[in-house]
């Protein structure tokens, strides 16, 4: 997903603060996990051995969360779904709920544009206990609903991300 600092209809207040979150001082800037930071465009990146090195940590990790959606509607801007607590001793506190719209195909050159950010805070523990979420964005006249998707993902305060669920259709996989 595309953040464009200072873009004009491509930015937004919401995109300007995950700029600040993150403490995002130059672009391109690519954050694994809410943790790792790779910046630049210097060696190592044009190969991808840096993203490959910062990949490689949280590649086999697993969560303690399972995220699913029961709702995206594009041209409502409504989504909905579950959190739900897999682990039986994780205990969850004072994380964010963290909600992406971004849309597709803005232009020849610009893809995957953030156009909205909503944060909610949310805690959970005890395995087997679901969390059911919902919000709905404002849409925007001028973006194209056909091209609109979500993102929906549980951050905790140290910027890890436990899960995060799309609504772009999801190939077949196994729950471990």
């Amino acid at each position: 997903t595309r953040l464009y600092t200072e873009s004009g209809d491509l930015s937004n207040p919401a995109v300007q603060s995950r700029f600040s979150y993150y403490e995002v001082i130059g672009v391109p800037s690519v954050i694994f996990n809410g943790k790792v930071q790779v910046n630049g465009s210097d060696v190592g990146i044009g190969d991808g051995s840096l993203y490959n090195q910062a990949l490689n940590g949280f590649r086999f990790s697993s969560s303690p969360l399972w995220i699913s959606l029961s709702n995206f509607n594009a041209n409502s801007g409504a989504i909905a779904g579950n959190v739900e607590m897999v682990s039986p001793t994780e205990n969850i506190i004072n994380a964010n709920l963290v909600y992406y719209l971004v849309e597709n195909a803005v232009s020849a050159t610009d893809t995957h544009v953030l156009r909205a950010v909503h944060s909610e805070d949310i805690s959970i523990s005890g395995g087997g206990t679901v969390l059911p979420f919902s919000h709905t964005f404002g849409i925007s006249p001028t973006w194209n609903t056909a091209n609109l998707w979500a993102i929906v993902f549980v951050q905790l305060a140290n910027k890890a991300i436990l899960q995060s669920v799309s609504s772009l259709p999801q190939p077949n996989y196994n729950f471990r």
